[in-house]
């Protein structure tokens, strides 16, 4: 079940959430705020149940949280890389003036300070293990995306 709520609405229904049969993933990183993530309650409840294997995390849309998502982002990425997922949100219907998806993925990549093996993990590997496909990769670019994805864009420029 993908759940899109803010962090308050995610602490009330956390216990509800915990209870669920099937995996939950969050939304937006949960929609935490960057500033004190955690101490809020939302972030103790779904750090446990990430690792407790029951939960994923979207990295996405960061222009939603009010904010730097930098230090949220990377929180979550040292609680638990393997159950995280990125996204850009696409098609940004909240968002004004359109976000740059290239921009989105260059922030996706500072979170990851440049680890390629973390990049490969939270872009082709962990969707693969949560949707149930298997992982392909594009020239060895870690992406598993076509000729269009900027990944693949960037590497060949490099």
């Amino acid at each position: 079940m993908q759940v899109f709520a803010d962090a308050d609405r995610l602490a009330e229904i956390g216990p509800r959430l915990a209870a669920l049969p099937c995996p939950v993933v969050f939304d937006h990183m949960g929609l935490l705020p960057p500033a004190d993530y955690a101490t809020h309650p939302a972030w103790a409840m779904m750090t446990q149940l990430l690792r407790d294997g029951r939960a994923w995390v979207k990295l996405s849309a960061p222009y939603r949280i009010a904010g730097d998502a930098t230090p949220l982002a990377r929180a979550f990425i040292a609680a638990a890389p393997e159950r995280l997922v990125w996204g850009t949100d696409w098609p940004h219907t909240w968002a004004s003036p359109m976000p740059d998806t290239v921009g989105l993925l260059d922030a996706f990549d500072v979170w990851c300070d440049g680890d390629e093996a973390l990049r490969q993990r939270i872009l082709v590997d962990n969707p693969a293990a949560l949707y149930g496909f298997a992982a392909a990769t594009s020239a060895g670019t870690g992406c598993s995306r076509r000729r269009s994805c900027a990944c693949r864009r960037r590497a060949s420029a490099r």
